[in-house]
């Protein structure tokens, strides 16, 4: 069972997600709708960044069997490392 004080830390980290979220829809948003958005969304937002695990949300090997943002600049980097080091 999680303790209050990590779960009182996780609610602030998506509460302040979700406002960050509602921030970009405000213009679409009512004020009212605002509250309502942060609200219905915080508990969604408490360990992830995105709000699903669809590929346009963030996770694109779910469906597409890609490398991640992460993995692609390791990647690269490591490529970039061994031509640098067959170079000398």
């Amino acid at each position: 069972m999680i303790s209050r004080r990590r779960l009182e830390i996780a609610n602030r980290k998506g509460r302040r997600r979700a406002k960050i979220l509602a921030i970009g829809l405000g213009e679409i948003l009512g004020i009212d709708e605002t509250k309502k958005f942060i609200k219905r969304t915080t508990r969604q937002l408490r360990k992830c960044t995105k709000m699903c695990s669809r590929a346009c949300c963030g996770n694109p090997r779910k469906f597409f069997k890609e490398l991640t943002m992460q993995e692609k600049k390791a990647k690269d980097k490591y490529k970039y490392e061994i031509t640098i080091m067959s170079n000398m």
